[in-house]
This record gives structure tokens, C-alpha cells and sequence, in this order.
């Protein structure tokens, strides 16, 4: 069924096409009801009598209305007109997988992203009794903010247990016949020989799906379809070089996935996605060596991290810390505070700020366990109460709005906001469970960072659809923009540029006026920028938050430090509140994933390696002992080589890929 702009099917006025695949077309439009733009997809006019394809298209849109899942495409609508079927969706912004994967694999750590999210859809799909039967690169979309789709349920087998009665004779007779359903190259064992699909077979295209992203090539795929389908029942890609690079343990992940028996593989998505989350937050994770000093460092920073945070009040920016350089000292002294929590401070968070303090300095909002689950809490500086924010389970990342009457915070896979005033929470939109920090400008625009490898992202503070706002420059090795800050009453965005591997003393901070439209570098060697309108920017590095003079488009002076021990998590973020002249902070060590090496001697005494932590994997000595070779960064692993004598370091691999164990 052709349709021209204009044309209308219901409510719905055709904008455009947007593409066509062999069974529909599909075209944006606008919802003259709601006033938002979808995509419609149509059943094609030569085969909208075809039984087959009218019960493969009402099969999809009936799988994809019994699931709600923020990895599977959302339907909003179905009808008929002029006996044509129709269904209408979200309405998607990027560029499917098979699309990306034209230009070259992925790295390592999106890699496995991608296919966690995948796994997470596809477990839904499974705890409904709805098996997908087509993963493939081009059924899974990636949005511009950094989530995945999985799209085109058209071949689904429905099991007993799906929540609605559809035509399950077809699948019968589809098994009953040996007929393939599917896609070659990442069809299962099981299916190319017409047995019944399960998520098992789910799983194995996955597998084949993962290899594709990290090797750049199928994992079967052959120039004939009978020696692909000889490749698929038979051949080991596991066996080849391409197999042979990948990190041991992401390898075996694999092998797992695509084993011949079903039995062999993982038995359910949700294991399998599981795995790939603690893959990505583990893989590049190494013990601990600690220096000797650590051990004797103060115990009661331990102590209190357990209890509360530590509250530095009043002269933060005119006292003694920053005496000398270039402000005259104030006559109020600095005080050094324990600010005990009850309940205390969870120590559960490990990827995004575990508290907020309110722009007026008045309120902290911080994270606690309760029943069992993390909550939001808020509690007036002036008092030492606490009280839940309803509706605000397994809550993190809080943030206030300009006028500190709302709170900003993540749950999951949703971005929601709570009005201290009282009321439920009101969700914002559908973000991907793994986002680098927000901030709430005055102009009512929430800026986030969807995830590891991304920029930054903007949405309104009512909600609706969000849209990519700035792009990492990955050729400058700039791999994604984290912590995003307002300056000057929001017309610009301090954030921290993440430049590769666990060590944040390298990132970058950069400032973004919005009407100029290009970052600037104002800081090198540091994360976490906080601005503060007496004229500095705060920030994290080694441990400690430090403070440099800033004069609201460019660094002035030398960075001063302000406090030391200051806990700094492995996603860069350092644990550290700032509002006027009060800085809070949460006392810790620098996450283990910032270890350090160094040298150890056989009485045991410690010394070490280089001046600063410095991330080794794979390391190996030259034959004289002088120098190592080691990869470093979790983004885009390179070879480096360390000069032990000298305390030096080299890159000696600069191409756009992954390279370890030299």
C-alpha cells in the first residue's frame, strides 16, 4: 500500500518514507492527537492477501505489544484501512547495526554494551514465551543517545506461555515441515534442521551477532549458502586468529554461546546478559597492590565512610586553602565537619554521584538502603533527620533543579524527577542503566552522558524525546564526555573529556559556551568539574579535590589543593558535593580499578614503579629487564611501553583498534 505525504491512516498524517524491508514500508508520521511524530509500518499492497504474510505481521505486532522493555521497539498503535494492516511505533533516530558494522568492528567495551542490552530485551522477550528466531545485525538499531532496539519480531515462535493466543498452528506446521526460519548465517544448529526454536537459538545468534562486532567478520557467513550452512553445523570460529585476540574471558563467553548443543550454551538470556554486564565492569580489573603509607594512612576516614560524609563549611574559597593566590584570606575560619547520616550513606553506589546538595546549600539528597533496596533520602543541613523521597527505589545519580524544588535521578534503565514538595516521581524518558552523570540547567534542559563511549545528550525537564547535543572527537582519542556541569547560569557546560583507560588523572576538563558550539580544553589531568561562582573550578585528580582560579571562559592560576582521600569511582566520577562555600565529600580510597604497580622485594618491602598510578595489563619485561610492554585503557587498548629506569612512558600503537598482551 503505497502512501504519499499527506495521505492519512487514521490519526495519522504520512510525513515521509523512512524505508521499506520485503513484507511492509515503513514512514514517518505525525500523530494528529498526541502531536508527536511515529513511524508507521504498512503491510505491502502485493502481499497483503497472502495469509503467511498477514499472520507473520499480526504476530509481530501482537509480540511486541505483550512486551514493555526499553530494548525493544515500543508499539503504540495498530489498525486497518482499505483491508490493509498497519502499525505504528516509536519512532527511532541512528542507524541500525549492520550499518555500523559497514564501517569496522566495534571496540571491545561497546561491544559487549550492545549485546548486554540485547541479552536484557531478549530475557524479557523470554520471560513472556516469545522467541525472536531473526537477531541479526540489521534488526537491532542504535539510537543516537546510545540505547539499542531490537526490531522486526515478524518470524517470532510464540511459546505456551506467551500472554496472548495467536497463531501457533503456523509454528507447528513451520516445524512440522522443516522449513528454515531465519537468516542463514545466524540461525542456530537446531534451526537449520527444522527443529524448534527456544532462546537457546536466541542465544546463539547473539554469539554470532558479538563476533561480528568484535572481529569485523561473520561468524559464518561464506560466499555460498550451503557452505554457510555447513559453516553454522560444523565450524568453530572460536578456532581462528580473529578468536584467538580477544581477552581471554570474553572468549570463552563466546565459545559458550555458540556451542552446537543447545544444552552446552547458556540455558537463559538473563544469565548470558549477566555475564556480559560483569564482563564490562570487570574485564580490565586487576588486585590491588597497595603502597605501604596506605596501610598506616588515617583510619577515621575509613571510619566515617561507613557513617557519613565529611562537610567542609564556610571560607572554602577566600580561607586559608587557597591563601596566596591572588584573593586576600577571609577573616572566617575553615571548619572541618563529620556530617552523620542515619540511615547512613549506601556503599552499593559505584558508578554515579551517591548525593546532592541543593544550589542554596540547605539540603543534602543522598542514596540509603531501605527494605533491602536503595532509596533516596533527604535531610536539611540544619537538622540531622532523614526521610525517604517517595517512589524513589533503587534510585542513584541524584541531581537538583536550578530552583532546588526537584530532584533528578536515575533507576535502571529510566531518568526520572521527584518534587520535594511531594508527589510520585514522574518518569522523564528511557535511558540506557549505564549513564556517566546529568546536570538541570535554568533553561529547563537536562544534559546527560547515555553511557561509556558517548557524548553528551540533551532533553527537556518535562520529559520527551531526547537528542544527541555533542560528539566525542574519536579520532583526537577522545572517547566520550562524562559529568557534565552548568556555568554561567547555563550558557555553558563544563564536562570531563574520558580519554581511554581507568587512569582519570589523564582525562581532560572542557568548557562549551552553547552559542559557540565547539569544546575548548581548560584543564588537563582531572574529572568531576564542579564551577563555583566565587571563580574557581573544582575538580578531582589522584585522590584529592583541588580548586584553580577560573574566570568563566578560561584557567587562571596554579590548582590549589583543598582536601585529600576523597573516594573516586572507576567511571571517573569523584564522590564530592559543592554548593557556595560548603564542599561534601565521601572519604575513600581511588577505586580498586586505579591500582598502581610496584615493585616488590623478598623481604617484602614495597616501592613504587612511577609517580602516579599508571593501569599495566599484560605487562612483560624486555630480556635486560629495563623496560615493559603492557596495554592500558579499557576504551581502545594500545601497546605502551614503560622505561622502568626512567620513569617514561610510550605509545607505540595509535590505530583505531583494540591491541593487548604484547
Amino acid at each position: 500500500m503505497a502512501l504519499a505525504v499527506g495521505d492519512r491512516l487514521g490519526p495519522y498524517e504520512i510525513l515521509g518514507p523512512l524505508g521499506q524491508g520485503g513484507m511492509g514500508e515503513v514512514y514517518r508520521a505525525r500523530d494528529t492527537r498526541l502531536r508527536r511524530e511515529v513511524a508507521v509500518k504498512v503491510l505491502r499492497e502485493a502481499i497483503a492477501n497472502d495469509p503467511d504474510s498477514l499472520s507473520r505481521f499480526r504476530r509481530e505486532t501482537h509480540a511486541v505489544a505483550a512486551l514493555n522493555h526499553p530494548n525493544i521497539l515500543a508499539i503504540h498503535d495498530a489498525g486497518e484501512q482499505a483491508g490493509v494492516p498497519y502499525a505504528v511505533t516509536e519512532l527511532l533516530d541512528g542507524e541500525s547495526l549492520a550499518d555500523r558494522l559497514a564501517a569496522g568492528p566495534l571496540p571491545a567495551r561497546r561491544a559487549v554494551e550492545i549485546a548486554s542490552q540485547i541479552a536484557d530485551g531478549l530475557s524479557a522477550a523470554h520471560e513472556k514465551g516469545i522467541f525472536h528466531r531473526d537477531v541479526k545485525p540489521a534488526n537491532v538499531f542504535l539510537t543516537r543517545d546510545g540505547r539499542i532496539k531490537i526490531l522486526d519480531f515478524g518470524i517470532a515462535r510464540i511459546g505456551a506461555a506467551a500472554p496472548f493466543a495467536d497463531d501457533g498452528g503456523t509454528v507447528t506446521q513451520e516445524a512440522s515441515s522443516r522449513q528454515l526460519i531465519g537468516t542463514v548465517p545466524y540461525m542456530s544448529p537446531e534451526q537449520l534442521r527444522g527443529q524448534p526454536a527456544d532462546g537457546r537459538s536466541d542465544i546463539f545468534a547473539l554469539g554470532a551477532v558479538l563476533y561480528e562486532m568484535l572481529t569485523g567478520r561473520s561468524a559464518f557467513g561464506r560466499a555460498v549458502p550451503a557452505e554457510t550452512i555447513s559453516a553454522v553445523l560444523k565450524e568453530d570460529p572460536m578456532a581462528g586468529s580473529e578468536a584467538a585476540a580477544l581477552p581471554p574471558v570474553l572468549g570463552r563467553l563466546l565459545s559458550r554461546c555458540l556451542e552446537k548443543e543447545p544444552s552446552d550454551r547458556y540455558q537463559s538470556a538473563r544469565d548470558l546478559f549477566l555475564d556480559l554486564r560483569a564482563f564490562a565492569g570487570e574485564h580490565s580489573r586487576t588486585e590491588q597492590v597497595p603502597r605501604q603509607e596506605r596501610r598506616t594512612g588515617p583510619a577515621r576516614f575509613v571510619a566515617v565512610a561507613a557513617a557519613g560524609v565529611v562537610l567542609f563549611l564556610a571560607g572554602l574559597f577566600a580561607g586559608s586553602r587557597l591563601a596566596g593566590r591572588g584573593r586576600a584570606p577571609n577573616a572566617t575560619p575553615v571548619m572541618d565537619l563529620v556530617l552523620p547520616l542515619d540511615p547512613p550513606l549506601t556503599g552499593s553506589v559505584s558508578e554515579r554521584p551517591a548525593f546532592a546538595l541543593s544550589p542554596d546549600g540547605e539540603l543534602l539528597v543522598y542514596c540509603a538502603e531501605r527494605d533491602g533496596r536503595r532509596h533516596l533520602f533527604a535531610r536539611p543541613m540544619a537538622r540531622s533527620e532523614a526521610v525517604p523521597l517517595p517512589g524513589t527505589e533503587y534510585a542513584d545519580g541524584p541531581f537538583f533543579s536550578p530552583d532546588g524544588r526537584w530532584v533528578g535521578f536515575f533507576a535502571g534503565d529510566r531518568m526520572k524527577k521527584v518534587a520535594l514538595a511531594g508527589g510520585d516521581p514522574a518518569l522523564l524518558l528511557f535511558v540506557p542503566p549505564v549513564t556517566r552523570g546529568a546536570v538541570w540547567t535554568p533553561q529547563d534542559t537536562i544534559f546527560y552522558s547515555p553511557s561509556s563511549t558517548t557524548g553528551l545528550v540533551r532533553v527537556a525537564a518535562n520529559g520527551g524525546s531526547s537528542e544527541s547535543f555533542l560528539a566525542p572527537k574519536y579520532e583526537s582519542g577522545q572517547f566520550a564526555y562524562r559529568w557534565p556541569e552548568t556555568v554561567a547560569g547555563g550558557r555553558s557546560l563544563l564536562f570531563t573529556i574520558y580519554t581511554g583507560g581507568n587512569d582519570f588523572d589523564d582525562a581532560l576538563v572542557a568548557l562549551l559556551r552553547m552559542d559557540d558550539g565547539e569544546p575548548r580544553i581548560v584543564l588537563r589531568g582531572g574529572t568531576s568539574p564542579r564551577y563555583s561562582p566565587a571563580g574557581y573550578i573544582v575538580f578531582a585528580r589522584g585522590g584529592a579535590v583541588m580548586a584553580v582560579p577560573f574566570d568563566g571562559t578560561k584557567v587562571t592560576g596554579t590548582p590549589v589543593t583543598i582536601v585529600r582521600g576523597v573516594r573516586v569511582e572507576s567511571t571517573g566520577v569523584a564522590q564530592f558535593a559543592l554548593s557556595g562555600n560548603t564542599l561534601l565529600y565521601m572519604p575513600g580510597a581511588v577505586s580498586p580499578e586505579h591500582w598502581e604497580p610496584v615493585w616488590v622485594d623478598r623481604g617484602g618491602r614495597i616501592q613504587p614503579l612511577f609517580e602516579k598510578p599508571v593501569d599495566l595489563y599484560g605487562a612483560r619485561f624486555s630480556p635486560d629487564g629495563k623496560r615493559i610492554a603492557f596495554s592500558r585503557g579499557d576504551a581502545i587498548q594500545d601497546i605502551w611501553i614503560a622505561d622502568v629506569d626512567r620513569g617514561s612512558l610510550t605509545r607505540v600503537t595509535l590505530v583505531p583498534s583494540e591491541e593487548f598482551d604484547p
